[in-house]
């Protein structure tokens, strides 16, 4: 058998497509219990039509890339629909198990040499990998994306920065700031506070508990920053032992309004909180 032959198979894997699909997916409905959509078989069977298209050297290498665009689509749409990875993967193998059972039936009895044989397993297994491989990629890329996107969105949640009067407002911080949030910090707050046209600007420490010397001049750089738009920071409610390492790490506030809570520092502003309403 030689590449006019191996072609001669993949013609026919191209035109039995819908049969070999209708096998796997009988297969699968067995497994599963279930039912699956015309749609279903369709992208299924133009997915085996391709499988026998490179098996053609005339028709390979636009076969191939028919195939990882096929790929592509299907691991976007697999991540779009939240299936797990492993789940979205599992019906690959029966494809490769469905086009060997219908070229051995194409065969017959007939005896193969051993590379005649390597080229029919290399040609089929390049087409099917190549479909694995596109697939994970676009899936991987777009769950990385939807990440990436989520933390930018919680990013953002973490810049809260609240109104007190028309040019004054508070930036409460909870939790740990790492570079990026702190990064993130000065850019927003900048933004923020000159949309906003604040002369004062609270920085509500209490809820901080770690900070590191990148964090600590981040907060120097906002100073600094806000400072040349008219702003003025009021840092409140550090705690002790917040105030241990910014001095551990040498870095001084001298030039920043420290005060010990948020009352304090609205006070320190001519703000004051009514306790009775």
């Amino acid at each position: 058998m030689n590449a006019v032959q191996i072609a001669s198979l993949g013609e026919g894997i191209f035109q039995h497509r819908e049969q070999i699909a209708r096998e796997i997916g009988e297969f699968l409905r067995f497994s599963r219990h279930g039912l699956e959509s015309e749609e279903v078989m369709n992208i299924r069977a133009n997915f085996i039509g391709l499988v026998g298209q490179a098996m053609s050297k005339y028709e390979r290498d636009e076969a191939l890339e028919e195939i990882s665009r096929w790929g592509k689509e299907i691991g976007t749409f697999s991540a779009e629909k939240e299936l797990p990875l492993d789940e979205a993967l599992q019906f690959l193998p029966h494809y490769r198990e469905a086009v060997f059972r219908f070229i051995q039936k194409e065969i017959g009895g007939e005896q193969l040499s051993f590379d005649c044989y390597r080229g029919i397993e290399s040609s089929v297994n390049t087409a099917i990998d190549e479909a694995v491989y596109t697939f994970s990629r676009a899936y991987v890329d777009y769950n990385r994306k939807a990440a990436e996107l989520t933390r930018q969105e919680i990013l953002e949640l973490s810049v809260p920065i609240v109104p007190l009067t028309e040019d004054a407002a508070v930036l409460t911080l909870i939790g740990t700031l790492d570079a990026s949030r702190a990064q993130r910090l000065v850019e927003k707050t900048m933004q923020k506070g000159s949309e906003l046209g604040l002369a004062y600007l609270i920085v509500d420490l209490s809820g901080v508990y770690q900070m590191d010397n990148v964090v600590s001049r981040s907060i120097l750089q906002l100073h600094q920053a806000l400072k040349l738009l008219g702003i003025t920071v009021i840092l409140s409610g550090m705690r002790p032992e917040l105030a241990r390492q910014i001095v551990t790490m040498g870095i001084s506030l001298k030039s920043l309004r420290v005060t010990r809570s948020l009352p304090e520092a609205m006070l320190s502003i001519g703000l004051k909180i009514d306790v009775n309403k």
